[in-house]
C-alpha cells in the first residue's frame, strides 16, 4: 500500500481517530488525495517539513482501526427464531 505524509489542516478525525490541526500523518495515499481535495490536509513536501522542521511535529503512522466482527445470529435449530414470512 503506497502512503503519502500529509499536513492535518482542521481538527478532524479519519477513520475514527482524532487529529489536530498541524499534526503530520502518514496516510493512504488515495485517502490523502481525497482529503486534499476537500481541502482538509496539506499533502505537498513544503507543508509536511515545515510541520516537522520548524514547529517539531512528530510523524503518525495511522492505522484503521480494526472492524470489531458481528455477533452472531440466533440459532433457528434452538427453536428462538421464527421463520420468516409464510411458509
Amino acid at each position: 500500500m503506497e502512503t503519502k505524509k500529509v499536513r492535518i489542516l482542521v481538527d478532524m478525525q479519519i477513520d475514527g481517530i482524532a487529529y489536530k490541526c498541524n499534526d503530520v500523518v502518514n496516510l493512504d495515499a488515495d485517502k490523502a488525495k481525497s482529503l486534499n481535495k476537500e481541502g482538509v490536509v496539506d499533502i505537498s513536501s513544503a507543508a509536511v517539513k515545515y510541520c516537522v522542521e520548524e514547529m517539531g511535529a512528530e510523524i503518525i503512522d495511522h492505522e484503521k482501526p480494526q472492524a470489531e466482527p458481528a455477533p452472531p445470529s440466533p440459532d433457528p435449530v434452538d427453536g428462538d427464531t421464527a421463520p420468516a414470512g409464510p411458509v
